[in-house]
């Protein structure tokens, strides 16, 4: 009799403990969530565009602008900085699969139109468009996405992978190394005199000095599926955007998870398939989530 009342004792105590660490489990999780300082603030759209299909978004800090570029309807897409619409845009011989676009000086834009595989400049004062096809050694750039800084154009061939500083006549003048066992790069961003990037099937993250010299590499392979874009907040954060997952990573410099927020889905609070992620000047957290056709911005 004793030794079965033993063994109810353990059995309860068993059950205790499993239930102890459920709680703290849910706790935890709750705990975590209550801590994301991200809300949905809007998201860039408007019933009179129909159904667009946004590749990409460039953000104007003087012209306090958004810039959806809509791959599927040939087009440049603006909002001011509440996400209300303003216009749509395209040249008059109109744009073939634009995909990514920055604004070179107050009056020339930049667009990657990879239906012609070139970076495609409109002059407004000029009232102008060209096209540019660039190349390295004889091959062909795919031309895919581009950031500037300090009045230079930087461009990412989809191809090999690597990363180019173009002059500004869209020659070469720069190449940067690809890393050592790496797949080649998906997405980069400039901060400061630094080059963050990303490499997608090793999922790791790389900084390159001006000098193209890598100084640094992170690896984020136990937190993420299918990295696609980053971004990084001015305390240092990098915010890694999962394609397949449908969420946002945070992690300090170190590889140590912050914490992650949405899910693969529909809803307001999820995406599906989405495809780059950026900061506002204002503090915003921008996702192009192209699988619900939509961009949205976050704020804290």
């Amino acid at each position: 009799m004793d030794t079965i009342c033993i063994v109810k004792r353990c059995s309860l105590f068993r059950a205790g403990i499993v239930a102890l660490l459920f709680w703290l489990a849910m706790s935890c999780q709750a705990m975590a969530a209550s801590q994301i300082p991200w809300e949905l603030a809007f998201t860039l759209s408007d019933q009179s565009l129909g159904e667009t299909l946004p590749t990409a978004l460039y953000v104007d800090s003087d012209k306090k602008r958004y810039y959806m570029v809509d791959s599927g309807g040939g087009r440049l897409v603006s909002f001011d900085d509440q996400g209300i619409f303003l216009k749509t845009f395209s040249p008059e011989d109109g744009l073939v699969r634009p995909f990514d676009m920055v604004r070179l000086s107050d009056s020339v834009l930049v667009i990657v139109e990879k239906g012609k595989n070139s970076l495609t400049t409109i002059d407004f004062v000029g009232k102008e468009t060209k096209r540019v096809v660039v190349e390295d050694r004889g091959r062909q750039l795919m031309v895919d996405r581009i950031e500037t800084s300090r009045g230079k154009l930087y461009l990412l061939d989809r191809a090999s992978g690597q990363i180019f500083r173009l002059s500004n006549s869209f020659k070469i003048e720069q190449r940067f190394p690809l890393p050592e066992n790496s797949g080649g790069i998906v997405d980069f961003k400039i901060v400061g005199d630094q080059i963050w990037a990303l490499g997608q099937q090793e999922k790791r993250l790389y900084t390159y000095l001006e000098n193209g010299r890598i100084s640094k590499r992170v690896d984020v392979s136990e937190m993420v599926k299918f990295p696609v874009s980053l971004a990084l907040d001015s305390a240092g954060l990098i915010y890694i955007l999962d394609r397949h997952q449908g969420e946002v990573v945070v992690v300090d410099r170190k590889a140590k998870i912050k914490y992650r927020f949405l899910a693969k889905g529909h809803g307001p609070q999820n995406l599906y398939y989405p495809m780059e992620i950026r900061f506002d000047p204002w503090g915003g957290l921008c996702i192009v989530d192209e699988g619900n056709n939509r961009i949205q911005v976050f704020r804290r």
